[in-house]
């Protein structure tokens, strides 16, 4: 290994690996909500006010809803529980064959996205109409499931 100083270029090039390899990495991040609009039109953010606990799941329909803390255990978080509520929105509209697997898996999406530019999946959790919680990845959203559901059944 040579001993001559390395060029600012050089440096410059690991840097935006740095940066640009762990931006896009499945860790945990806010996700905002904001300019993410439901297909009527609406934005994103709206549902949020329909319960006390609101649990926002945006998929694509070709997104595994099976990996990580998946829509079925946060459907069953919901159940019996009138205070919260439970969101699948699509990012799209599914064409067939992915519209066959989701009815396969007996999971009706709530609502479709207008606009669709955006990682998959984003969890976002809001308590009294504002954003408390959000997960951009599957790791991130199973790390979410956990601080939100599996640590309060833990409590006494």
């Amino acid at each position: 290994m040579s001993n001559r100083p390395r060029s600012p270029s050089c440096c410059l090039a690991v840097l935006l690996v740095l940066t640009f390899g762990t931006a896009c990495a499945d860790t945990p991040s806010l996700a905002s909500p904001s300019g993410l609009f439901l297909a009527d039109g609406r934005p994103l953010p709206v549902l949020l006010a329909t319960a006390d606990t609101v649990v926002i799941l945006v998929y694509a329909p070709a997104d595994c809803l099976t990996c990580g803390a998946t829509v079925a255990n946060w459907l069953e978080w919901q159940q019996g529980v009138p205070s919260r509520a439970v969101y699948l929105v699509l990012d799209r509209v599914p064409d067939p064959a992915a519209r066959t697997e989701i009815l396969r898996q007996r999971i009706q999406p709530s609502f479709y996205l207008a606009n669709a530019q955006h990682s998959t999946p984003i969890i976002l959790v809001g308590v009294g109409t504002e954003p408390a919680d959000s997960a951009v990845g599957v790791a991130a959203s199973s790390a979410l499931f956990e601080r939100w559901v599996i640590a309060s059944r833990e409590q006494p």
